[in-house]
């Protein structure tokens, strides 16, 4: 899935396919996220990040930390973790989670987008 952030396009992957996965899927996640942003949204050097619960090498479970040694040796532009909360601020054009994650923050968006809308609407009728 692709969605702006405040700097630009960006591909979140997976949202959804795969909810089970080892740091190899999450790996080939980050090399297909980093070939489609380039190649397909045009972001001419896609720097890549995985979905964390912090930004520090040392958070997350044993599938964020194998993934994140293989993306580091990979040789792809990789930029460390990100927080969810980072998502939309374009710290990254690529962000790899597992299709779990990924389809939990695609629901939370599309609501929090639809709500907003919604409170939007409403307050700019208010006197």
């Amino acid at each position: 899935m692709a969605f702006e952030s405040l700097k630009g396009p960006t591909v979140l992957i997976d949202v959804g396919a795969n909810v089970d996965c080892k740091p190899i899927h999450l790996f080939q996640y980050g090399v297909m996220g980093h070939a489609y942003a380039r190649d397909v949204l045009g972001v001419p050097a896609p720097q890549v990040a995985l979905l964390n619960i912090g930004e520090e090498e040392e958070k997350g479970n044993r599938l964020i930390k194998e993934t994140s040694d293989l993306l580091r040796q990979s040789g792809l532009p990789f930029v460390g973790n990100i927080e969810g909360q980072d998502m939309f601020k374009g710290k990254a054009d690529v962000l790899v989670c597992d299709g779990f994650v990924g389809n939990l923050l695609l629901k939370v968006s599309e609501g929090t987008g639809s709500s907003c809308s919604i409170w939007l609407g409403k307050s700019s009728t208010a006197p």
